[in-house]
């Protein structure tokens, strides 16, 4: 605190106004500042950040910093985006003799500021109103926001749902899936990692956030077999016999140990005697939920339509013998900041 009193002073007889800084007009051009002034400018980037926990400042570099906390300040998806998203949905929808249903997770900034009046103002419930009365059943994210004060659904240090979180959305959801959830008492929670920072972390926040602790959710009731094969878009198919990749516990993205990394598809079978198979599109949102999915069905294909962009040819022809109509239901999970990328529902043209 010494060296962080001097800085303060040093500032002060530079002509730093700390008013302008709090203020938050001038935190915008805050790098540019300090590049042009400091010598020690990465060094003086962590003290910044950490002035801006200490002095009640609560957004750095888009992160808004709550105590704890770490929420990404992003961008929502306009009303173009969701016409555009629509529009996709509905020629992927009008051939389809299955029901679809459709999942928006909510964010940690939505959830917290606003998400069902965000919802009620957008485009998205016009999209949503106008394709559920021919293809589409919405299903519900009420329940996030319904218990947030007792269970956070997210991690702190990433916008993405916990294990928690996802259990939550699955009871919530499964009965208008046909199917009857598991109790918590089904299930043996393990703490797998505690030292997992999420993509809002960074360095330049020192010491005042805490890691996270990545749980899972193992069943233990009956006896599943589980065949999990996964394909990249570079070609590279991995095969295992669990949801679980616990390979992955070392890797830069630590979640990856609950369902894998980011596969452009990725197949899991179960030797239960359900019939129903499942096809779900979605980004990452869907690898919780994975913990619980697999327990209600014989086959379950997953696609990351953004993935795709990336893949080569046999990926391409592995893709194009997924039959849609092939499956009972069909399902789609996204965060809506994911609707930015409208391009990726363009890749729904591949499924027939």
């Amino acid at each position: 605190m010494v060296c962080f009193g001097r800085f303060i002073d040093w500032a002060y007889f530079k002509g730093f106004n700390f008013r302008d800084f709090l203020g938050g007009e001038y935190q915008e051009n805050f790098n540019d500042f300090f590049k042009d002034k400091l010598p020690v400018y990465n060094k003086l980037t962590f003290l910044k950040n950490n002035f801006d926990v200490l002095t009640g400042q609560t957004v750095s570099n888009g992160v808004l910093v709550r105590g704890q906390e770490l929420t990404k300040i992003h961008k929502l998806p306009n009303e173009d985006k969701f016409w555009l998203f629509g529009l996709h949905l509905e020629k992927f929808l009008k051939d389809l003799k299955k029901q679809a249903y459709f999942l928006f997770i909510p964010s940690k900034l939505q959830l917290n500021d606003g998400v069902f009046k965000f919802y009620e103002d957008s485009g998205i419930k016009y999209e949503i109103e106008r394709l559920k009365t021919k293809y589409l059943i919405p299903l519900e994210n009420n329940i996030l926001y319904e218990n947030s004060k007792e269970v956070n659904p997210y991690y702190r240090t990433s916008n993405r749902l916990n294990s928690y979180g996802a259990y939550l959305l699955y009871c919530s959801n499964m009965k208008k899936l046909g199917k009857n959830v598991y109790d918590i008492e089904n299930f043996n929670i393990h703490h797998l990692v505690d030292d997992y920072y999420g993509e809002l972390y960074s360095k330049n926040f020192g010491r005042n956030i805490n890691p996270d602790t990545i749980d899972i959710f193992r069943f233990n009731g009956k006896d599943i077999d589980f065949s999990v094969e996964e394909t990249y878009g570079n070609g590279t198919v991995l095969k295992r016999k669990t949801i679980y990749d616990l390979d992955r516990i070392n890797d830069y993205d630590k979640t990856h140990v609950i369902f894998g990394g980011n596969a452009v598809l990725k197949e899991v079978e179960t030797n239960l005697e359900e019939k129903e198979k499942l096809l779900i599109f979605s980004d990452d949102s869907i690898n919780n939920l994975m913990q619980f999915f697999p327990l209600h069905y014989k086959k379950i294909t997953v696609v990351n339509l953004h993935e795709i962009y990336y893949s080569k040819d046999e990926v391409f022809e592995k893709l194009k013998n997924i039959k849609k109509n092939d499956y009972d239901k069909i399902l789609f999970i996204y965060q809506i900041e994911s609707l930015n990328d409208d391009e990726q529902f363009r890749n729904l043209k591949y499924f027939k």
